[in-house]
């Protein structure tokens, strides 16, 4: 069960390198490396755009669709049976460009979608939209069908044009839950700028993402709340972590022990002033590298029992799993069985499991009456913060249950996630300890 409001910022951004590959355009375009002075030094940025399943954010534009064709609009392809129409404004607040959306959603059959892409009222002048259609689980599990697609809208800067690309999408107007006809279309962005940074003496590959869609890169202008986020591949996993790598672009941030801040960025995103800022902020760490084949840090605990458990190395030539969850937990709940199934067939074997619970504060009677009855004869850490719970920050846990199977001997992470849920936990289990 996740705990999104202690962690998570309302969206997530891997770095494209890793997951897509950057537009032809973008990746011809040099990327400025630059190394910080005591003065302010500007950063140039290359424009990127991104597959829609690239990007997720949590806070999409909601475009009202209506019957009433807008004054602007001069041309409609023909044909039309049930035409609504969708306003989206981007760019710079001191002159926004307009762009119609016009969706044909005849009752009981597909929806077309046309976007006036280069604003100018024309629909039969623009490059056909993207729309397709695809299947998805609504409230009740039952199965319906949501539109998505996306097209690349000619944003004005000046006496500059700028291709920015959207993605769209529009649920499934027959859903019970959902008004019919007039449902929105939800708009995101799905453009960005990126480059690389020399802080410190090394380099990192960065990201400006304007996380409302609002195309103007200068965000909102209330530091915390600009909407905008500079995103650092602190530790050079290829992708952008929540925490220690994503930072508001109006708010000072610290990496390698240096305080930084961001000022006059282009309205468009291709530039900005980096300096060292006279105030002082903490370094936020990103979370640790917990994939297959690496190793996972060492701590000391006490267990419920009062023993001291040092972690990996009371478990030579042993396999452990790291469990970490809560009697409060619902998922941990069905869990249980399996892994106390796989513990009774697989301990004489050499699987050890360190059981790290999340419980709430004053919950230790609970914790062992819950822990008897289950038959989880292995041992728990406990110190009732939570998810503030030592162990807990240490690792990043941040849903539970979630388990790493560790190598007793190195330390090396050998499997986690969905391997380590269900059946295929036993089935993960015997790759591995029956092979000691």
């Amino acid at each position: 069960m996740m705990n999104l409001l202690r962690y998570y910022l309302p969206y997530y951004l891997p770095l494209p390198a890793r997951v897509h590959s950057v537009s032809r355009a973008a990746a011809a375009l040099a990327m400025l490396v630059v190394t910080l002075s005591a003065s302010a030094d500007r950063v140039v940025f290359a424009l990127a755009h991104n597959g829609t399943s690239g990007i997720t954010l949590l806070k999409p534009r909601e475009l009202t669709l209506t019957t009433s064709r807008p004054p602007s609009v001069k041309r409609v392809p023909k044909g039309l049976i049930a035409p609504y129409y969708a306003s989206i404004e981007l760019g710079p607040k001191e002159k926004v460009s307009h762009f119609t959306l016009l969706v044909d959603a005849p009752e009981g059959r597909p929806s077309k979608l046309y976007v006036d892409a280069n604003g100018n009222g024309d629909f039969l002048d623009d490059p056909p939209a993207e729309w397709t259609r695809k299947t998805y689980s609504g409230r009740a599990n039952d199965r319906l069908t949501m539109s998505v697609g996306g097209a690349t809208l000619q944003v004005r800067y000046g006496g500059k044009i700028v291709p920015m690309r959207v993605s769209l999408s529009r649920y499934d107007t027959t859903e019970p839950s959902r008004a019919a006809l007039f449902l929105p279309i939800y708009c995101t962005a799905d453009y960005g700028r990126e480059g690389d940074l020399a802080l410190g003496g090394k380099t990192y590959h960065c990201r400006i993402a304007d996380a409302l869609t609002r195309g103007d890169f200068r965000g909102s202008g209330v530091p915390g709340q600009s909407g905008v986020f500079l995103l650092i591949d602190v530790n050079g996993n290829g992708k952008i972590d929540v925490r220690g790598e994503t930072y508001d672009a109006m708010e000072p941030f610290n990496i390698g022990g240096m305080t930084y801040e961001v000022r006059n960025i282009d309205a468009d995103g291709s530039s900005m002033d980096l300096v060292k800022s006279a105030r002082q902020v903490a370094e936020i760490l990103p979370p640790p590298d917990l994939s297959i084949g690496k190793r996972v840090m060492r701590f000391e605990a006490k267990t419920t029992d009062g023993h001291v458990a040092r972690y990996p190395d009371d478990y030579k030539k042993k396999v452990v799993l790291l469990y970490f969850w809560a009697t409060w937990c619902g998922d941990c709940n069905r869990e249980v069985p399996y892994v106390t199934r796989a513990f009774k067939e697989f301990h004489a074997a050499g699987l050890e499991i360190l059981g790290i619970s999340l419980d709430h504060a004053d919950q230790a009677p609970l914790l062992a009456s819950y822990t008897k009855e289950h038959g989880m004869d292995w041992p728990q850490v406990y110190d009732g913060k939570v998810w503030d719970a030592a162990i807990a920050q240490l690792y990043f846990v941040t849903n539970t249950p979630t388990g790493l199977l560790v190598d007793g001997d190195s330390g090396t992470i050998l499997a986690s996630g969905q391997d380590l849920l269900g059946d295929r936990l036993a089935e993960t289990l015997a790759k591995f300890v029956h092979k000691r």
